[in-house]
């Protein structure tokens, strides 16, 4: 009777566990569905709307115009990193072979040159956005980890952003279902850092 007792109480504790994390989960997933959401009516915004981009697809290097449109470009993307929740924004004009970018200040040097070359090499080759991944979030692997971008290509520039799939989940670090949650593409391949499984069937 005892024994049958602790069983029922020990499964009404696991019942509640997974059902408190499952709520945390559904919490932490419209959090992040709105914070994409939002940072991508920005980008789309600022590559259709802002005159600097134009500016830059003339690819007039010498003038004043120029270099005054990249220092707003950039002061732009450094106030969309307080606003955004992102760690990195980018500019790629293939007209003028011009890249800017901004990135979160604790980044270290090698993450953005690898990040960078990466992408400025996709960007430069036509080879970044491709009919699997155009219209959408997608993922990439860089130096053995996994970043989600998101960008859009407006006449001769790129205009995009970048996140760490590990910062996505650093709400998460500390409660129990840190050790259970994964990222997945739509193919269900696992795009978490330290993935506890390969795919997902």
């Amino acid at each position: 009777m005892i024994t049958t007792n602790n069983l029922i109480v020990f499964r009404e504790i696991q019942n509640k566990i997974y059902d408190s994390m499952k709520e945390t989960l559904v919490i932490y997933q419209n959090r992040l569905s709105e914070s994409f959401e939002t940072t991508e009516n920005y980008l789309k915004n600022y590559a259709y709307d802002d005159v600097d981009v134009r500016i830059i697809d003339k690819n007039d290097l010498s003038t004043e115009q120029y270099f005054s449109a990249i220092y707003h470009v950039q002061k732009s993307f450094r106030s969309a990193l307080n606003i955004y929740d992102m760690d990195g924004f980018f500019l790629y004009s293939t007209t003028g072979d011009t890249y800017i970018e901004e990135t979160q200040s604790e980044i270290t040097y090698d993450k953005y040159r690898n990040i960078q070359n990466v992408i400025y090499e996709k960007m430069k080759s036509d080879t970044f956005l491709t009919n699997t991944n155009k219209g959408k979030w997608f993922s990439l692997k860089v130096s053995g980890k996994y970043y989600l971008f998101r960008a859009f290509k407006i006449h001769d520039s790129y205009v995009g952003c970048w996140i760490d799939t590990e910062k996505m989940l650093q709400p998460l670090v500390g409660k129990e279902l840190t050790q259970s949650v994964l990222l997945s593409d739509t193919n269900g391949t696992v795009i978490s850092n330290i993935p506890p499984a390969g795919t997902i069937p």
